[in-house]
């Protein structure tokens, strides 16, 4: 008798991108995601085993958040003292 698999969904906060994942969501190459971790504030990767790592995806989700409010607070427009 053979058991089936657990069909229930991941939950958004245990979802993990791996490499490749993280590349095709951010349209971004290796090179560019080292730099983001350096630079920018993006998470380093997680190790998931001897050979493999990955990121959590609620922190990617989180990082890119903040990166539109601070896109989104440099385009408002200032308000003239009154």
């Amino acid at each position: 008798m053979t058991e089936t698999a657990n069909t229930q969904p991941t939950s958004p906060e245990r979802l993990v991108y791996r490499q490749r994942d993280l590349q095709e969501l951010l349209g971004l190459s290796r090179n560019a995601i080292e730099r983001l971790i350096a630079e920018h504030g993006l998470s380093p990767p997680i190790q998931l085993g001897p050979r493999s790592k990955g990121w959590l995806a609620s922190e990617v989700h989180d990082w890119l958040d903040k990166r539109k409010a601070e896109r989104e607070q440099r385009e408002r427009p200032e308000r003239p003292c009154a």
